[in-house]
C-alpha cells in the first residue's frame, strides 16, 4: 500500500506506477462505490499488487497484510524503477 496524503497524488502515483509497468490501481473519496469496492476486492485477492490510496485509507488499516507502508506527499517526479 502507498499512501499520499492528497487525491491528486493518489491518481498521479499510480498512473505513473502503471506506466512504469507495475500493477497498481488508485482508491479514494472521488472514485464512485463500485469502483472503489473492485479495487479493494483485487487487493484483497492479491490480483493487485499495490494500492494508491488517501491517507484516510490509512487510518482504517484496511489490511493486515502489507508488508510495506508508504508515504508520499508530492507526485512523482522521477523514473520508477524496480529494486527486486
Amino acid at each position: 500500500m502507498i499512501f499520499c496524503n492528497r487525491k491528486t497524488d493518489v491518481d498521479t502515483v499510480a498512473k505513473a506506477l502503471k506506466k512504469a509497468g507495475y500493477d497498481a490501481a488508485p482508491i479514494h473519496g472521488d472514485l464512485d462505490q463500485s469502483q472503489r469496492t473492485r479495487t479493494l476486492n483485487e487487493f484483497r485477492e492479491q490480483t493487485l499488487k499495490y494500492l494508491v490510496c488517501s491517507d484516510v485509507l490509512h487510518e482504517a488499516s484496511i489490511s493486515p497484510t502489507s508488508a510495506m507502508c508508504s508515504t508520499s506527499t508530492s507526485p512523482v517526479t522521477r523514473r520508477i524503477t524496480s529494486t527486486g
